[in-house]
């Protein structure tokens, strides 16, 4: 083969002088059949072809038959230093080659399943030569060879398979098909679609296509890219500019312009960097652990960005895997960077005298990485930093490290609650981006431009400007509560002073700014407010205040306005949006002297109610400030508002300002309550309800008066104030009575009162100088409720009754302060008891009689007192003699969860001042933790079960408290129980659990409590549990369900508002119906309607059970036409499963636990054509997947057995079950419902007993019989503890190695309480096996002596089954758990029914050979039982639809069996198979084997009366089967002593045999496990028809199930 250099010289090209002759030559060769450089391609890859280097140029070839022991050879020539010249996967699950060149030298990266290892051959290979490479695989070893030079490396595990060649993907050479990029997850290293293309020459690509096939040259099956002719353009004439690659192709050359700032046909046109503006919520990340790809590895790598900010301290790069990172940030104005690889830390930085790098001016970072190897392991590590290329610093280490993994990348921020090591700050970023740029090796990431263009590798939070916008002066904030208030210094405004700021709300009334005065000034006070959407300035030097309505319009209106203020002496200017006016303070004072703090948004708790000015109204009616704030210059200062809240209150004022959607529009108040919009949130209106809340789904507090009770209210202070709100709820049949009445220390201010004359309300001013009275309403006494509602501002009063039009009125006098000491609710307070002559002159001899009813709903000034008072929040303030009502269970968003191994995050709880958290629960798990949010410091909170019994923990700073209900009754109880916890103030505590109040008044001196990061419900993170503060004694999650959150006055979503949801937190927490099965015996038989059962192609099965017996039939499907049937049964305490749909009987079972030791247990078994799963509890699934040729129907699926087998002959339940089972739902069918609605299609045999739900005190029910959970052991390695799966995408999944991986699972199903039949697919299927299959020569009829069915079903082959649109398959036929069961040799009958309008026909064959080996003998109690029947009128229900589900997934985690002298042991199986076959046919006993076609049924019906001749032709017909599919099959030793089963002829297709939990080899000695595992994945030979050692037939037992959550394992939870 010549040539390119020889090719040109013998054509004699010429240096053409311009290009305007490239297109009539490919016009040319066009003409003449040349194909273009997109054509599919049928030519063989030993002839030299050349790729082009362009972004979508690739070459695919056929599958790589990799196996164990693989060869794969090309060669290559090329002048391109970087370019990915190979890749193959599995089809994106695990296992993956990439063959690349990086700078001259060849890498070869690859992963068999247990982590990706490297080989690096050569250098300086893009030297324009041949070069042959070499791919060896043998074993755990691969060996890389580069022209001779060879370097071998062992992989980690025990699973060496490359994948499934069914499933994997192609042979791609160049580089891969651009469709790819839309589709990520289909590759198992994402990144090798951003490696740059290879530029080059290649030839003969050898390799082995098929299994049994040997090496051949391979050819290109499709193409796109590759070249035609060897005229290379690009050396005669390069047309590129500014540096751009050009590209060589056949339509002409090409210009490269990327990772240039030039754009263009030949890159001369400049183009704009991508740039961005964050602004402190947006971000861009990928992770490759959550989407499971592999990272991203280089042993040279650069970053490089450029920024923008005016803020000291923020996150501008982050990337790692597990503890290695390397971490670029901006601290205190200074660029810092942290690195560690394994060996140690390195943390610098660069911070030159004078300067800051804050300074809203562009900077340049470029930090470039470099590891050198030195001997072995030993590298050294060159490190530079630079910093606007005049900065720089350079640093250079020894140790371990080389390579830098990157499996995740965050840039400008991260989640907070990522926990990402070495990273000092958790601040994020604020200001401009431009041009982020990661580097590694040869592979090259634009951060922004991917994130811009939507690549699917990268996400993005937020949403950023995708240009550098201005960012302000200090940037905003969100005060999202109206109890947030932010602590600023005092106003340095003696003499003058001013103030600027702005704010953005839609929300009428709230407090701005206030400031009092100092100790020794009379009343001085400053204060900004927002009253009915205007804005009023107050000020008091002294000698008189001035209030300043600084607005004429309104300004809620939900954009930005400005307002500034300034004052000179007397006199001031305050001005709102250009808008000014003038202000003189009265009196003689020109000084102004203010104390204390700045308070920005409200006052917070108020302590000293006198304190308040009374002309403040927002203040006294405890509005505060909700919506945006920003820009704050005080006396020209500018403030930066969001570092004063990060310090104090970060979880209720958030940084930035956003406007979210309407809120009302989900309809979010319940029972009446009326919504209306705020800023930002939703604010129901529950006054004419009977409920309150933030949602109006708590019920009110409701007190009943009989005439000599009262409720009366002392404040610590007496409250001076202008402006007032009443609201309550009233009924009473009595047309007279005092509702309440106020209570002042002077005559000098007046009080109120409202009560009720002659069924009308009257309300009541008493001024100093004459009292003022207003009617409203009539005809009140008709005991029906009544609303009122009264509001004064000043002198003006408004009074509402129910839905009648309001009644205003105004105050005139000397009346506009109302002092009030006390409230007196539904009495009149007696002369005796009080010591204030001039309050009891105040209450006037002619006093009302006292109240006759109930009130509810009690609100002054935005406090609910009688829901406070029930809950002990009020303490000794309250004295209440009237009787609380009994309190209603209200539930409202119920969630449950499913485990104690998960958990929810929410945002942080906004509890900064004050604390008010309400929640329902109900459980039957005694220990568990339901909430925590940790602080600052030693600040937390933390809420959990401790045996039975709800601990309130919380730690201000000054020591921890810890509170325990009295109760004392445990709460597990499976009951809803109602928890208050409450803060009222600076050091008061309170826990109401139910009715019953524990209060503790703690001894330290803060008054805040300083929480940070995310609110975790539920649980925590794994690796939080060893590090609570040691007042949390719980080490797992609650189980169970909560409801009725209330959060401070917030009510979040758990499932739609988590920050971290979990798959096992579910809505809804309905009971299931249970039946219990007592030792008297019983069975539930569902009947599917006879014109309607179904031919099922896949089944699902889920349910809970809770027993103590060893053996029994749980649930057994049968069919009305055929021998189908699926069960599962008790063998020993261990659940199996057996089925047949045709074919073969197929069973897999758990043997890691004993289900019968008392408690609930979890079922869940899916059945996809021949393939099934099942998993208990939260064990591993397991899985079988039988090879060779299988049928998949289950035909005319006639009756559900629950609790045993009702024989009808002799009236009897076989195999009966004691105990509970509960939840069961076949195929959407509930069973156990339709049971209890006593549904027609339901027939009871025995006695059952109908449960509501599994009963409190089962435990103590099966307390005597109680065995503890046996588990094999979790992990094959010792000295590792395997952990309990828990829920992925950021809810708990946690793992302590880089190559595990928890894989997350999604709901698709409705819940209940006690189970929730959800199947959660996996993200990826696990990487299939290679399987014993058996070739058929053709197709096998109903009428042919093979195998038969239940109809005429297809037959399934090892070929991959494509998914349709209705139907479950699967790519895997492989047999990875257990093959021989210790029950399934000794199944009691087998049993058709043809179900019809006449009694049931039964057939019953003994099938139990003496050579089978026996189970243990089961326990029958001799007991006389009545058959009864429930007939009810005839009622037909369609059969439940359910949607199809994925396939199955197959774990990955094997067992090696090791036995010797397997010939031997071969040989005398045989032997014995054959003498056992000659006692059948003498003894004519019971057959293994089931005939069930047409015509051997239609036979048996006509010959059914001669039964003794139909046995023996069974017999026959079967002895024929079994030495006519033995004749077509040879057997052989591979050369690692793997058994396999080969078929005679040579087309068919054979693999090796796996390792799974029984079946397998793998190692020297593994032939037994491979026998076993023939027995089930070959489909012609039965596990039990073998006579060997029972540690042999029992090996499954052996096989501890890793409970590990890893890559190797997919989970479904229930």
């Amino acid at each position: 083969m010549e040539t390119i250099e020889m090719a040109n010289r013998r054509h004699c090209w010429r240096r053409p002088s311009s290009l305007h002759w490239w297109p009539v030559l490919i016009a040319s060769l066009a003409l003449f059949g040349w194909p273009t450089s997109s054509s599919r391609w049928q030519v063989a890859a030993s002839s030299p072809f050349t790729l082009e280097g362009s972004l979508n140029s690739y070459a695919q070839l056929r599958k790589w038959n990799a196996g164990l022991n693989g060869t794969l050879q090309l060669e290559f020539r090329s002048s391109q230093p970087s370019g990915l010249l190979l890749y193959t996967d599995d089809g994106g699950k695990f296992d993956f080659f990439e063959l690349k060149l990086v700078e001259g030298a060849l890498r070869l990266r690859y992963n068999l399943g247990a982590g990706a290892q490297i080989l690096t051959v050569g250098r300086n290979l893009s030297d324009g030569q041949w070069h042959n490479v070499t791919v060896k695989r043998s074993g755990d070893q691969t060996a890389l060879t580069v022209d001779h030079v060879t370097v071998t490396r062992a992989s980690r595990g025990k699973e060496f398979n490359f994948g499934n060649l069914a499933t994997n993907s192609a042979v791609y050479v160049g580089g891969l098909p651009a469709w790819y990029g839309a589709e990520l997850t289909r590759l198992a290293l994402p990144s090798v679609l951003f490696e740059p293309r290879y530029r080059g020459d290649l030839r003969n690509v050898i390799y082995s296509d098929a299994i049994g096939q040997h090496p051949r040259q391979q050819e290109i099956l499709e193409s796109q890219g590759v070249r035609v002719s060897q005229f290379d353009m690009c050396v005669q004439q390069d047309p590129c500019q500014h540096g751009g690659i050009c590209i060589n192709t056949d339509t002409g050359p090409v210009c490269e312009c990327r990772n240039l700032d030039y754009d263009g046909p030949f890159c001369e046109k400049a183009k704009q960097p991508p740039e961005a503006t964050l602004r402190g919520h947006e971000y861009f990340f990928y992770d490759m652990a959550q989407s499971g790809g592999e990272p991203i590895v280089s042993s040279s790598d650069e970053v490089s960005l450029y920024f923008k900010t005016r803020q000291a301290t923020g996150m501008l790069f982050y990337t790692g895997d597990g503890e290695d990172y390397l971490a670029l940030t901006l601290r205190d104005g200074a660029v810092t960077l942290n690195i560690n690889l394994g060996s140690g830390k390195l943390d610098v930085q660069i911070r030159p005298p004078r300067v800051r790098f804050d300074d809203n001016q562009w900077h340049r970072v470029n930090i470039h990485r470099k590891a050198q190897e030195i001997s072995g392991p030993e590298s050294l590590c060159h490190l530079v930093m630079t910093v606007d290329g005049i900065h720089s610093e350079r640093w250079t280490t020894a140790g371990t490290f080389s390579m830098l993994s990157s499996s995740r990348l965050f840039v400008g921020g991260a989640d907070p609650a990522s926990s990402l090591p070495g990273l000092r700050t958790r601040n994020d970023f604020i200001g401009c981006l431009r041009k982020v740029e990661f580097t590694a090796d040869s592979l090259r990431l634009d951060i922004l431009e991917l994130a811009r263009t939507g690549n699917k590798l990268l996400s993005m939070a937020g949403r950023p400007d995708w240009m550098c916008q201005a960012v302000e002066v200090a940037d905003p904030i969100t005060f999202t509560t109206p109890d947030t208030v932010l602590m600023l210094p005092s106003w340095e405004a003696s003499k003058t002073g001013s103030m600027s700021f702005k704010i953005r709300t839609n929300e009428p009334n709230g407090l701005l700014l206030y400031n009092n005065g100092a100790p020794h000034a009379q009343g001085d006070y400053f204060a900004v407010e927002l009253v009915n959407g205007h804005v009023y300035l107050h000020l008091d030097l002294g000698s008189g205040s001035v209030k300043v309505k600084a607005t004429s319009r309104r300004i809620d209106d939900g954009t930005w306005h400005e307002i500034t203020i300034s004052r000179n002496g007397k006199s001031g200017r305050a001005t709102v949006d250009g808008a000014s006016t003038d202000f003189v303070t009265p009196g003689d004072s020109y000084q102004l002297d203010l104390d204390g703090s700045l308070m920005v948004g409200g006052i917070g708790m108020v302590v000293d109610n006198a304190a308040i000015p009374s002309g403040l109204w927002s203040a006294t009616l405890r509005h505060g400030y909700v919506g945006c704030m920003r820009d704050l210059v005080i006396n020209g200062n500018a403030v930066d508002l969001a570092a004063f809240a990060r310090q104090q209150d970060s979880g209720a004022i958030r940084p930035a300002c956003h406007v979210l959607p309407p809120q009302c529009e989900s309809q979010p108040c319940m029972n009446g309550g009326t919504c209306t919009e705020g800023w930002n949130r939703f604010l129901c209106d529950c006054s004419s309800t009977s409920f309150n809340g933030p949602t109006c789904g708590k019920d009110a507090a409701t007190l009943s008066f009989d005439g000599n009770q009262h409720f009366r209210v002392a404040f610590e202070s007496p409250s001076r104030s202008e402006a007032e709100d009443w609201r309550l709820r009233f009924r009473t049949p009595k047309p007279s009575g005092l509702l309440l009445t106020t209570i002042g220390d002077s005559q000098s201010h007046g009080r109120v009162e409202l009560d009720l004359e002659g069924g009308r309300l009257r309300f009541t001013q008493f001024a100093v100088d004459r009292p003022k009275t207003w009617f409203v309403g009539q005809g009140l006494n008709d005991n029906q409720w009544h609303q009122v509602s009264i509001s004064r501002r000043g002198g003006s009063i408004r009074l509402t009754i129910d839905d009648e039009p309001p009644v205003q009125g105004e105050l005139t006098g000397r009346s506009a302060t109302l002092e009030t000491r006390a409230l007196l609710v539904g009495s009149n307070l007696k002369r005796e008891e009080t010591s204030s002559t001039s309050t009891v002159s105040m209450l006037g001899p002619n006093a009302q009689p006292n109240f006759v009813g109930q009130i509810q709903q009690l609100y002054f000034n935005g406090v609910y007192l009688i829901d406070m008072a029930r809950s002990g929040q009020l303490g000794t303030s309250a004295n209440v003699t009237a009787k609380f009502g009994t309190r209603e269970q209200s539930i409202h968003h119920p969630v449950n969860f499913k485990s104690k191994h998960t958990y929810v995050g929410l945002p942080q709880l906004k509890a900064y001042s004050s604390t008010n958290i309400y929640f329902q629960f109900k459980t039957l798990e005694p220990k568990g933790v339901i909430l925590y949010n940790a602080g600052k410091g030693q600040d937390f909170i933390g809420i959990e079960l401790v045996n039975g019994h709800i601990h309130y923990a919380v730690n201000l700073g000054d020591g921890p408290i810890r509170i325990r209900d009295n109760l004392r009754n445990s709460l597990n109880d499976n009951r809803w129980h109602s928890v208050t916890i409450g803060r009222p103030g600076p050091r008061q505590h309170t826990l109401m659990v139910d009715d019953s109040i524990s209060t503790v008044i703690s001894q330290g001196h803060n008054e805040n409590l300083d929480l940070n990061g995310i609110l975790y419900l539920g649980g925590v993170r794994k690796d939080m549990y060893n590090f609570l503060p040691r007042q949390m004694q719980s080490r797992h999650g609650f189980e169970g369900c909560l409801a009725s959150l209330d959060l401070n006055g917030e009510s979040p979503d758990t499932t739609l508002d988590a920050l971290v949801p979990s798959p096992l937190v579910v809505p809804g927490c309905e009971d299931s119906v249970a039946f219990e099965f007592g030792p008297k015996h019983g069975v539930l038989i569902y009947n599917f309607p006879e014109d309607r059962r179904p031919d099922s192609k896949s089944d699902i099965l889920a349910f809970g059970f809770i027993t103590v017996q060893e053996n029994a039939q749980l649930i057994r499907i049968t069919s009305a036409s055929s021998n189908d049937f699926l069960e599962l049964t008790l063998s020993d305490g261990h659940l199996y499963s057996s089925y047949n749909v045709g074919t073969d009987d197929h069973s897999l079972g758990e043997v890691a636990v004993k289900v019968n030791d008392g408690e609930h247990h979890v079922v869940r078994l899916t059945r996809s054509s021949a393939n099934a799963t099942l998993q208990v509890d939260d064990y591993n699934v397991q899985t079988k997947n039988p090879g060779g040729r299988q049928r998949v129907i289950f035909n005319s699926q006639s009756q559900i057995h629950v609790g045993g087998s009702w024989n009808e002959v002799k009236s009897k339940v076989d195999r009966p079950f004691v105990g509970i089972i509960a939840g069961l739902v076949f195929n959407g069918i509930r069973v156990l419902d339709l049971a209890a609605e006593r549904d027609p299609k339901i027939q009871i045999r025995g006695e059952i007993e109908l449960l509501t739900s599994i009963p409190a005190d089962y435990r103590q029910r099966f307390k005597d019989n109680n065995q503890s959970m046996q588990r094999a052991p979790e992990s094959a390695y010792p000295n590792v503890v395997d952990d309990l799966v828990f829920s992925g995408a950021g809810s708990g999944c946690v793992s302590s190695t880089v190559d595990d991986e928890c894989v997350p699972s999604y709901n698709t199903g409705r819940g209940d309480d006690l189970i929730t039949p959800v199947f959660s697919p996996p993200t990826r299927p696990p990487k299939p096996k290679p399987t014993m299959v058996v070739a058929v020569d053709r197709p096998c009829d109903d009428e042919d002596n093979c195998y038969e069915g239940s109809g005429s079903d297809p037959l399934v082959t090892d070929e991959p089954i494509r998914q349709v649109e209705d139907e479950i398959t699967t790519e895997s036929t492989v047999a990875t758990t257990s093959s021989t069961l210790p029950w399934q040799t000794n199944r009691a009958s087998t049993t058709s029914s043809a179900t019809s309008s006449n009694p049931t026909t039964t057939t019953t064959v003994n099938t139990n050979p003496s050579w089978m080996v026996t189970r243990p003998t089961i326990r029958t109690t001799t007991t006389t039982t009545t058959t009864t029947t429930n007939r009810y009128s005839a009622k037909m229900y369609p059969t439940p639809a359910y949607p199809a589900l994925p396939s199955p997934a197959t774990p990955r985690n094997r067992v090696r069996t090791t036995i010797d002298n397997f010939d031997l042991i071969w040989q005398k199986a045989n032997r014995e198979e054959m003498e056992k076959k000659r006692d059948l046919d003498e003894k004519s006993k019971r057959t293994r084997d089931r005939i069930s076609s047409e015509t051997a049924e239609n036979t048996a019906l006509i010959i059914g009366i001669v039964a003794a001749a139909l046995i023996a032709v069974i017999l026959v017909v079967l002895l024929v089967l079994k030495l006519k599919n033995r004749g077509n099959t040879a057997y052989k030793i591979d050369e690692r002593k793997n058994f396999s089963k080969t078929p005679s002829h040579s087309n068919s297709n054979a693999a090796l045999l796996n390792t799974g939990s029984v079946a397998g080899s793998g190692g020297p000695h593994g032939g037994v496990g491979g026998l076993a595992g023939a027995g089930m994945a070959g489909g012609q030979m039965k596990a039990g028809q073998l006579n060997l050692n029972p540690a042999l037939v029992n090996l499954e037992k052996k096989s501890p199930p890793s409970k590990k959550c890893g890559k190797d394992i997919k989970e479904w939870y229930v």
